[in-house]
């Protein structure tokens, strides 16, 4: 009766291991949390998942081939002009990037397993933050 429940263990353990190894593989090998502010608490969005993906751009590319995400860039990439259809219609606007609580201006930031990706769409007061 032991051995059996022995057994019955082992491949409990197996199954699950298996299963993990399976979703990190099909899933990607990093875990994310994008959440996306809009203005004033409007359109948000949080996104969580498994990637493989080395950016941020790679990132933000992956989630838009996945048609739930979109983002357009300006000033030859430098900057993000839109997302999810919210875009940055003057200079008193602007989308700032936190990972994990710091502030991010770069796309080729590289990303990093379990990171807290937060995109918001700030205004500002004649132009002051």
């Amino acid at each position: 009766m032991k051995r059996k429940g022995a057994i019955l263990l082992t491949l409990a353990v197996i199954v699950l291991v298996a299963v993990m190894i399976i979703t990190r593989i099909l899933g990607g090998k990093k875990s994310y949390t994008v959440s996306v502010e809009g203005v004033g608490g409007h359109f948000d969005k949080t996104y969580r998942g498994f990637t493989n993906a080395v950016t941020l751009k790679d990132l933000f590319d992956e989630l838009s081939a996945k048609g739930d995400f979109s983002y357009t860039l300006k000033y030859g990439g430098a900057e993000i002009d839109t997302i999810n259809g919210i875009t940055v219609t003057d200079a008193d606007m602007v989308w700032t990037i936190k990972i994990n609580g710091e502030s991010v201006s770069d796309l080729a930031y590289e990303i990093h397993d379990k990171d807290k990706i937060v995109l918001t769409c700030h205004i500002h007061a004649n132009g002051l933050a």
